[in-house]
């Protein structure tokens, strides 16, 4: 217990240096990670688990460098992954899934943190917002929530399924839609099965859509507009991120999206990369290589510190852990 919470307060704290470093100067040093990282690999030493520490620091690596190289984010947060990863594989016991479960609580977890950070922004823009058109998806969506969850529960109490086979099945319809009119249809029969049990999913599944849906047009705001800007060739400056890939097709220089390129290749369609949404920037060669083209504009993104995130994930999913025990 006492090597548990010893753990828990290095975790805090590093997770709090690398954070506050990472914002004041938009880098995580590496000698901080490589402290962690290797004190980690001698805990794995001493409690006869180097071979599995092993297995989860390169897992967690090769996956972070995976997304380093789309740009998501840069070779100080690939390391900062890997230590997280490494502490929570003491801290909470994760395998494997570990490295799922930080990356997409951070990933969720970003986005209220970014509608903080760019709040005054959003305000500016509010009229991006249709609050109508919300309220209707969130309308059409929570229906058919509420209706898988009342059928869902009827073969759980029926055909006594698991809670995790419960839980799968729910998640497979929320990706799955089923048709609107069958919606109606299985939540008339919820309600005539649970009545306030259905009236109860369906106000609960109307206020989380409704949110949902909210911050989803909020970070698409924020990502497409306020952290986005055109700004011309001949004012780049190196380090600058392009929001997009840049390629030349027929001799012309065109901007494209990362779905934009796999959708292209999948169709067997070649064009040359120019330029990467690289999480280093842009280099003097590639500006240069720009005015040589005669490319005019292009759109930059502006970086921000993705530490913040990853710590708030990583928090967020040990006292998760820690309140499930």
């Amino acid at each position: 217990m006492l090597q548990f919470y010893a753990l828990l307060l290095i975790s805090i704290v590093y997770a709090s240096i690398a954070v506050y470093i990472d914002i004041k100067e938009r880098i995580i040093p590496d000698f901080l990670n490589y402290t962690v990282i290797i004190g980690c690999f001698v805990l794995s030493v001493v409690e006869s688990l180097a071979f599995d520490f092993i297995l989860i620091a390169a897992a967690s690596f090769v996956f972070a460098y995976i997304l380093y190289k789309l740009g998501v984010w840069g070779g100080g947060d690939v390391k900062f992954f890997v230590g997280l990863n490494g502490l929570m594989f003491f801290l909470a016991g994760f395998g494997w899934p570990g490295i799922l479960y930080l990356f997409f609580a951070s990933a969720v977890l970003s986005i209220p943190l970014l509608m903080v950070i760019h709040f005054k922004e959003l305000i500016e823009l509010r009229k991006r917002f249709n609050v109508l058109e919300t309220f209707k998806m969130a309308v059409s969506s929570s229906i058919s929530s509420a209706a898988v969850a009342s059928i869902l529960l009827f073969l759980k109490i029926n055909l006594n399924i698991s809670l995790i086979v419960f839980v799968l099945l729910l998640v497979v319809f929320f990706i799955v839609k089923i048709p609107f009119y069958l919606s109606l249809i299985l939540l008339a029969a919820g309600f005539y099965f649970y009545g306030t049990t259905t009236l109860f999913f369906l106000g609960i599944a109307l206020v989380l859509s409704f949110i949902s849906i909210t911050l989803i047009q909020a970070f698409s705001i924020t990502s497409n507009e306020i952290l986005r800007k055109r700004v011309k060739v001949k004012d780049l400056k190196e380090g600058m991120i392009p929001a997009n890939n840049l390629f030349i097709e027929n001799g012309v220089v065109t901007e494209m999206s990362l779905s934009e390129v796999i959708s292209k290749s999948l169709k067997g369609e070649a064009a040359k990369p120019l330029i990467t949404t690289n999480a280093e920037g842009i280099t003097k060669s590639e500006i240069k290589e720009l005015k040589r083209m005669k490319v005019k504009h292009i759109s930059i993104k502006e970086s921000f510190p993705f530490a913040p995130f990853l710590g708030a994930g990583f928090v967020f999913m040990v006292f998760l852990w820690i309140a499930l025990k």
